[in-house]
């Protein structure tokens, strides 16, 4: 038995064919550079792609497809069907940089593959755990109550299986583990996990929240939009533009590339090595906060 593991993020598609009795890897790879295209042609290309690559005396028994944002929906994975689509675009704006990626290599999959099984494993999942005081906004309750607005948190997958592998390597009992996770990328998170349980994590009602990113502001005072809109002449989808894909390191530097800020802040270039500072501390922020929090 063979799956296909898609993983069509924000900016890149990671991939594996994985034998799900031994957990080996046979086959992967990875795509860089995607996300510029509006209509999703680049991933579906890339897709395309790597579909053409594989053996053709592979036999595969079903794919698996990362998905980011899965609301109060789905807590579990499904079964892809057209309707499931259908529920994962309409919650596209709140993971406007994640959850048309993740669609354009479902749908080019299910294209590709018609006659096997697609399955749909959501980031939000993990942190279902979240306690109320945790995923609660600050916010009038009717108003988030019919808008579903709340701590949803992101990297679930990611965060589920580093602290089930630290926890491993720890021994004893798991329920006594307190574990703060950081996934680190173009997207980045952190989580604390008490006893296999997400007790918060630094994303929040969408992927923007938290940790600096690669194109994301990360935390931000919710005021400075509201300036931007009374201030400036950028329209509401300009303002979300900035705050999705022309902030964070990229705001910073110029760059994105955490390759890149890092070999210019070590040539000595004073708004890389800001750039990096402010990474950092962000991050130390959270460590230290979660680790009072599990006390």
């Amino acid at each position: 038995m063979n799956i296909l593991v898609i993983n069509a993020g924000s900016s890149t598609i990671k991939w594996q064919v994985v034998d799900p009795e031994s957990g080996e890897s046979s086959h992967s790879g990875l795509v860089e550079g995607l996300g510029t295209s509006p209509s999703g042609e680049d991933y579906r290309d890339a897709l395309l792609t790597i579909l053409d690559s594989l053996p053709q005396d592979l036999e595969l028994s079903a794919v698996g497809h990362r998905v980011v944002h899965g609301g109060e929906e789905f807590g579990t994975p499904v079964l892809i069907t057209d309707e499931i689509e259908g529920a994962i675009e309409a919650l596209s704006p709140l993971a406007p940089l994640h959850n048309p990626a993740n669609l354009a290599g479902i749908r080019a999959a299910r294209g590709a593959l018609a006659d096997i099984p697609h399955v749909g494993v959501f980031d939000t999942a993990f942190h279902q755990s979240l306690p109320k005081a945790a995923s609660t906004l600050a916010i009038p309750q009717d108003l988030a109550n019919e808008y579903g607005i709340r701590k949803y948190g992101f990297h679930g997958t990611s965060h589920q299986f580093v602290t089930r592998a630290a926890s491993k390597m720890l021994g004893g009992d798991p329920r006594g583990h307190r574990i703060v996770s950081l996934h680190l990328g173009n997207g980045s998170s952190a989580a604390a996990v008490k006893g296999s349980k997400c007790l918060d994590t630094s994303m929040g009602f969408t992927p923007l929240q938290g940790l600096v990113m690669g194109t994301r502001s990360g935390d931000l005072d919710p005021a400075v939009v509201l300036y931007l809109q009374r201030n400036t002449q950028l329209t509401r989808d300009e303002i979300d533009e900035l705050l999705n894909k022309k902030s964070g390191l990229l705001g910073l530097s110029g760059s994105a590339d955490f390759r890149e800020v890092s070999q210019r802040a070590l040539s000595g270039e004073d708004d890389a090595q800001l750039a990096l500072e402010i990474w950092g501390w962000r991050i130390r922020h959270y460590l230290g906060a979660y680790a009072a929090l599990m006390g």
